[in-house]
């Protein structure tokens, strides 16, 4: 140890020598502040991670249902619209994979229904589920239209 150190930690340091007595005094600050900022930096990563998932989920999700609707329309099967949703949410990517639907009543994964928008224009939609059997009788009667209307 040199001499100015002895008297630096003794508190008989000259005021010339006080640059020696506060050497270091830095380090105690950056030891606590850089695992701080480092775990400022990773949630903030993390965050906007989580918001560019739930983007790509809501792009999948929204083009499935538009799909689905437009082959409900154009088929009038429930099957054909669940085909249409699955095959189009899995040519979406979520987190950098398909994202995939699975087609069965039990999964709950594709949902029909109808929306109401109780407010007027600035409210919000409601989403009012229909059971699909329910979906499936009015499929039969939009089939046995033309057949009904003829007799």
């Amino acid at each position: 140890m040199s001499h100015r150190s002895i008297h630096c930690r003794r508190g008989l340091s000259s005021r010339a020598d006080s640059r020696f007595c506060r050497r270091g005094s830095v380090i105690g600050l950056m030891a606590v502040l850089l695992p701080v900022l480092a775990i400022l930096a990773a949630f903030s990563i993390n965050a906007a991670q989580m918001q560019l998932t739930r983007t790509e989920l809501m792009v999948a999700t929204d083009a499935a249902a538009k799909a689905a609707g437009r082959s409900f329309r154009e088929f009038q099967t429930v099957d054909s619209a669940k085909d249409v949703a699955a095959v189009t949410a899995a040519l979406n990517t979520v987190q950098g994979a398909p994202l995939l639907l699975q087609k069965a009543d039990d999964a709950g994964e594709i949902e029909f229904g109808k929306t109401s928008q109780p407010n007027g224009r600035d409210g919000r939609y409601l989403f009012e589920r229909v059971v699909t059997d329910s979906v499936a009788i009015f499929e039969e009667i939009a089939n046995n239209l033309p057949t009904i209307l003829t007799e």
